[in-house]
């Protein structure tokens, strides 16, 4: 629910580009509903920093936003993290298959 909520948010919030992907792969919620890790994949890699600090310029509107729509007795303060798990993933393919083009 809070990654379709955000995910909303960030579709009206932030304006990307149409080539830039931005996924939110995950959310844990702290057990006092106080914060919420979200983790975001930011494709092209190359956006990723400019992508986050756009995000952190206007988390207390974000926040405020998706507060409205879960209607949680307590402000959740949301801290938001890169998952690098793709940006890893393509690196080990590349060096894959630069592995596999040298002479045996």
């Amino acid at each position: 629910l809070i990654k379709r909520d955000l995910g909303e948010i960030f579709k009206k919030e932030l304006g990307l580009k149409r080539e830039i992907l931005l996924t939110i792969t995950n959310v844990e919620i702290s057990k006092d509903l106080l914060e919420a890790k979200v983790l975001v994949s930011i494709f092209p890699f190359k956006e990723t920093q400019q992508i986050l600090e756009k995000i952190e310029k206007i988390k207390r509107r974000i926040e405020g936003l998706l507060n409205k729509k879960i209607s949680l007795r307590v402000f959740l303060k949301l801290k938001f993290l890169i998952d690098e798990t793709e940006e890893k993933a393509d690196q080990i393919e590349k060096t894959l298959r630069d592995l596999s083009k040298l002479p045996t």
